[in-house]
Order: structure tokens, then sequence, then C-alpha cells
């Protein structure tokens, strides 16, 4: 039997950790998406904890990006925070975007949907 995922953090603060992130400029049009899709495993693809954890984590963070409202001069940044995990995007002035998905710890998760005004947003889908 295969080990449990290891999720390895991009960043982490405090017990915060951020699992993935993309970033887009908007006058080219250029976008960084990480972690990687590439990923080496002598487990066959669908087997493999760590690929489906990455997956799972991209998969979540671009499906918040298409869902929430574009970000503009206007709206420079938005979140939203569901299960265990916070979906947060910031934009610069010069067109510069960053969003970021990043998992909370259980005790974490359960303050914010306490401090949260009782609408608690939709969950990803799952597939």
């Amino acid at each position: 039997r295969p080990p449990p995922p290891v999720r390895r953090p991009l960043l982490a603060a405090g017990r915060a950790r951020v699992v993935a992130a993309v970033l887009l400029d908007e006058a080219t049009q250029d976008a960084v998406v990480a972690p990687a899709g590439w990923h080496a495993s002598p487990a066959l693809p669908w087997r493999c904890p760590r690929r489906r954890a990455k997956a799972e984590a991209v998969r979540r963070l671009l499906y918040w990006l298409h869902t929430l409202p574009p970000l503009s001069e206007q709206k420079p940044q938005q979140y939203v925070c569901c299960e265990d995990y916070a979906v947060g995007a910031l934009r610069r002035e010069d067109g510069l975007q960053c969003w970021a998905l990043v998992h909370l710890q259980p005790e974490e998760a359960s303050a914010q949907a306490a401090a949260s005004d009782g609408a608690s947003p939709p969950a990803a889908p799952q597939s």
C-alpha cells in the first residue's frame, strides 16, 4: 500500500501552507502555474498520491480563478474560504495577478467558518 500523500508547501506562513499558485500577466497573457504538472514517480499516474494531491490543489485554484469575478483596478484583491483551504488573489498596478491556494489546519478552518457571516461559499466540484 502506498504511503499517504505528502503535501509539500510552496510557501509557508505560520501553519498555513501555499500549495498552489498562478501568476498571470494581463499585458502579455503569460501564465505560470506551480506546482508544475510534470511529476516523476514509479507509481502509475492514477495511483500516485503526490500527483493526485498536486492535481487537486491546482484544479481547485483554477476553478476559483474562473468562478470569482475578475480582478481589476477597482477590485484589486479578493479571497474565499471553504472546507480546509482558502483562495486569495491580488492584482498589482502593472496588471500582474497572483492567485494562491492555501491549506489551513483544521482549527484554523473552523475559526474561519465561525468568523464568516454564516453564508459559506460552495465547495469546489469533486471529480
